[in-house]
């Protein structure tokens, strides 16, 4: 079991349960708060859920937009807590779950990450995260985890960015021209929602005559709690270089056969992402994200298909062939606008893109 210590409680989490538990009573410790992976329905004691703005006893998963972790710079403190809308056409509202005691932010990140990153996972929600931070490294940047690193000199990628067109909009985002030689890279509400790690800003415009990178928060709440009324900016001699990350996660369920009640068969479901950071000395900021996801149920038909023919005929398999088509090009154009989007930033920035892929046991 995992117990991370918070302030006045613990979050436990273990074998598929994600629990605050308050620590007063450590002989008979009271259960406040659970989520059970993949049951929909988030559970909590009907006092804890009053103190914290939560109707009842229950909350139908479907009402969390995200998981939102965040370090608070006014009172030092890493939050946990979700954003919610109890009603559909309501505004989200910010709900407060675990606070970490005051301390630096790299004091207790990790615990406040994993956390949220699990719980997000749990409930089948994005997650979003400010203020995240990297211990200082004298030489490498990128991941902290094992990955593929290829890094491309600044030279170089001005030279292909010079051939790169504007990627334009993707799925509520988009990179435009601004003023001038300016960049701007604009990120919608589902573009946040689909990403595992939602980026912090909705607005992230580089401006080549300031040499600076100006970013902005989200309006409402959070930008405001998290990321500050006033946005933030990073100049060009803080940035060491443009990070392309690919990001490779399985998630594996056991289910019916459709085609046999008594047969199971594994569902194997291989989640991309394509991040955009900015990397600065012990921070990685991240900008933009695009998504794809592809089931094992393409890979069934297809050997189902050359069981029966011993190979695939294009006429009688046409829908396979389709499927097939449609999520290669869907998977083709979430990995261009990224590349295309963090080759423009980098050569706008003047600095060199750092490509890592890292990847992800089955969970």
């Amino acid at each position: 079991m995992k117990t991370f210590n918070a302030d006045g409680v613990d979050v436990c989490i273990e074998s598929g349960t994600w629990q605050i538990v308050d620590d007063v009573n450590l002989v008979l410790p009271t259960v406040l708060f659970e989520m059970k992976n993949g049951s929909g329905v988030i559970q909590y004691v009907a006092e804890y859920g009053e103190a914290i703005g939560l109707p009842g006893t229950q909350l139908a998963t479907g009402h969390v937009q995200a998981v939102v972790v965040g370090f608070q710079s006014k009172e030092s403190r890493w939050l946990l807590g979700l954003h919610v809308a109890i009603d559909v056409d309501a505004k989200p509202s910010w709900v407060q779950l675990v606070a970490w005691p005051r301390a630096a932010n790299t004091r207790y990140a990790n615990e406040a990450q994993e956390s949220g990153r699990i719980l997000a996972e749990y409930i089948g929600c994005p997650l979003k995260i400010f203020g995240v931070k990297k211990m200082p490294t004298a030489r490498h940047t990128g991941p902290l985890e094992r990955h593929i690193r290829n890094d491309i000199d600044a030279q170089t990628v001005s030279i292909r960015a010079a051939k790169i067109p504007y990627p334009g909009e993707h799925r509520d985002m988009k990179l435009e021209a601004g003023r001038g030689d300016n960049l701007v890279i604009r990120v919608g509400r589902r573009a946040s929602e689909a990403a595992r790690e939602a980026p912090p800003y909705q607005v992230a415009e580089v401006d080549t005559k300031k040499k600076v990178v100006k970013l902005v928060p989200p309006t409402g709440l959070l930008g405001a709690l998290f990321a500050g009324a006033r946005g933030r900016e990073i100049g060009f001699n803080q940035i060491r270089n443009v990070e392309l990350r690919h990001v490779i996660m399985y998630d594996s369920n056991i289910v019916k056969a459709k085609d046999n009640d008594d047969l199971m068969t594994e569902e194997l479901t291989v989640h991309h992402e394509w991040r955009i950071y900015l990397t600065v000395p012990n921070e990685s900021v991240l900008l933009a994200a695009t998504v794809h996801e592809s089931s094992s149920d393409l890979n069934r038909q297809r050997a189902k298909v050359r069981g029966q023919t011993g190979k695939l005929d294009y006429v009688d398999n046409v829908d396979y062939y389709r499927r097939l088509n449609e999520e290669q090009e869907e998977q083709e154009r979430a990995k261009v606008w990224a590349e295309r989007s963090a080759y423009l930033v980098a050569a706008a920035i003047g600095c060199r893109l750092v490509e890592t892929q890292v990847g992800e046991e089955i969970r």
